[in-house]
Formats: structure tokens, sequence, C-alpha cells
């Protein structure tokens, strides 16, 4: 399967069980990809998708900064650094996205730097975690890239948890 056979398409982020750290994107009830953390309390995830790995990690203590690591490696293929609206997305090769964020309307875009809105993202109330998202979108970078289609729920993730933590 390949990315660009998934633009127009729902993909369900979801958490089958309330009781782990485990996550999944369904397409039509097909798991394509998981993102698991390792412990408890971990910011970090492994993501397993389109039969390859990588893995989310914090990349310093004092700022909010996290690379994107091909599993087992020492440098990141990406970091996304996190502002008050999203975040901004850096490749290694140059290439940027910006991650909005609409607390009022709980939607999350990954766009592009040509301004055009690539993934969407729409969060659904309750207490496993759920969000709806949308390929608009799917180009040569989104197909070297496509752990960014875990990105907005791994951040939904860590945005929970933050607040869990300062409350």
């Amino acid at each position: 399967m390949n990315l660009a056979s998934l633009a127009g398409k729902e993909i369900l982020f979801v958490q089958p069980s309330l009781f782990k750290n485990q996550y999944q994107l369904l397409l039509d009830e097909e798991v394509i990809g998981t993102m698991a953390q390792p412990r408890a309390f971990s910011r970090n995830a492994v993501i397993n998708l389109f039969e390859k790995e990588w893995e989310f990690k914090r990349t310093s203590f004092w700022k909010s900064e996290y690379g994107i690591f091909p599993y087992g490696y020492e440098l990141p293929v990406a970091v996304f650094k996190r502002k008050l609206s999203g975040c901004i997305i850096e490749l290694d090769k140059g290439i940027s996205f910006e991650m909005k964020v609409n607390l009022w309307k709980r939607t999350t875009e990954i766009i592009s730097m040509n301004d055009r809105v690539i993934i969407t993202g729409k969060k659904k109330a309750g207490i496993k975690a759920k969000i709806i998202l949308t390929v608009n979108y799917a180009d040569s970078i989104l197909a070297e890239n496509p752990w960014l289609l875990m990105l907005p729920g791994f951040l939904a993730i860590n945005s929970r948890r933050s607040a869990a933590y300062s409350g």
C-alpha cells in the first residue's frame, strides 16, 4: 500500500485499550500502522508503518523538540519544534512543514511550504484517543515520510499527558 492511494480517505487513529499505551491507524477496519510508547510515562514512541519503523524521541530536556529517527539510528531525519499554535516540522533536506492546531474546532493541519494542506486531523471526544485523519494531498515528500500520518496523534497524546501532569 502506498500513500497516494490514501488521498481523500478517512484513516482512524485509535487507542484499542485504555490500559495500554498502544495505538493503531485503521483504514476500513484494517490496521495499517501502530504506535507504542514503551513505558507508562514515556513521551517517546515507536512507530511501525508500511513495514518501516521510526522512533519519536525528545532531543532535549530543556526544549520542546522531538526528533524522528529511523529505528536504531542516531541521527534524526526530521525535527519538530512545538510552538503555541502548533509546531514546525523540519526535514533533513531543508524542507519544512507547519502544523496548525485549532483547539476550538479540535482540528490539526499539516501544511507544506507552499501552503497546501497535506493532512487534516479531527479529534473526537472520549476517554480513549480517537482522531479522524484525512490525507488531502499525497506527494513524494509524504511518500518518503509516512510517519507524518502519526504526528497529529502523537502530539494529541503528549498534550493530554502534559495537561494531566501539570494539573
